[in-house]
């Protein structure tokens, strides 16, 4: 069983211990980078190779996962991964103004460690107030939101990054870099077809990124782009546009 640090025994109470056999799905692959053009939107997120991920089986390299492995989450206990997609992100073809990672300083959102994370990667912090106005202390955000939050910053990065993508049949938060609850994607979001991005059901509700960064005590300063070539108010607006 995963011996979870004390630093996250919420992670260990909202997690179950999965007492059946693996199940058997099909397995999806994507071993090869897809043309940039076509990864508009999957770029945006996914965690780095070596990032350390919770599964049943103990701590796993995001890298070495594969479709059926059993994976905790915060909370449905251990789910099997429905997908896996491996996307190589080359700085050069990037504009200079996005060729960059978030840095989280040890001990900032639950990492025992430095840790890098895409800007788009949406990681889950508690907050006080959240609890308070909207009856729960988890709140998804973008890493990029988190820029000046307890020392977070972007850090340039000069040489090609492998990123994967976990997907489960609806959004999932899982435990990675020892602390960090990172959201992962539903099995429909790995699909290129538009439509299939639209999708809201099985998704985590999400917070405007003007309240994001109230709650966080950041200020209302406009953002610049991430790796999106919009802006992360757009695309909340666009999130909140389909969930209304």
């Amino acid at each position: 069983m995963l011996d979870i640090a004390s630093s996250v025994n919420l992670f260990a109470a909202r997690s179950c211990s999965f007492d059946g056999v693996k199940k058997q799905i099909e397995t999806h692959s994507y071993d090869k980078a897809l043309p940039w053009a076509t990864m508009a939107r999957l770029r945006e997120t996914g965690l780095l190779s070596d990032i350390q991920v919770a599964t049943q089986n103990g701590w796993r390299p995001a890298g070495s996962l594969i479709a059926g492995d059993m994976v905790l989450t915060f909370d449905h206990g251990a789910q099997p991964l429905c997908a896996v997609q491996t996307v190589e992100i080359d700085p050069r073809i990037l504009p200079d103004r996005k060729r960059h990672l978030m840095h989280v300083p040890a001990g900032t959102i639950g990492n025992p460690l430095d840790v890098q994370i895409l800007p788009m990667q949406e990681v889950v912090v508690e907050l006080d107030e959240a609890e308070e106005r909207y009856g729960d202390p988890f709140v998804p955000v973008p890493a990029y939101v988190l820029d000046g939050y307890k020392g977070i910053h972007k850090a340039r990065f000069d040489s090609t990054i492998t990123v994967i993508m976990l997907a489960f049949e609806r959004e999932e938060i899982v435990l990675s870099s020892g602390g960090v609850l990172a959201l992962s994607v539903t099995e429909a979001a790995l699909s290129p077809v538009a439509t299939a991005l639209s999708e809201s059901e099985g998704t985590y509700p999400r917070l405007p990124a003007a309240e994001l960064r109230r709650l966080l005590g950041i200020g209302s300063r406009p953002l610049p782009p991430a790796f999106a070539e919009s802006s992360i108010d757009d695309t909340y607006a666009a999130i909140e546009a389909r969930l209304a």
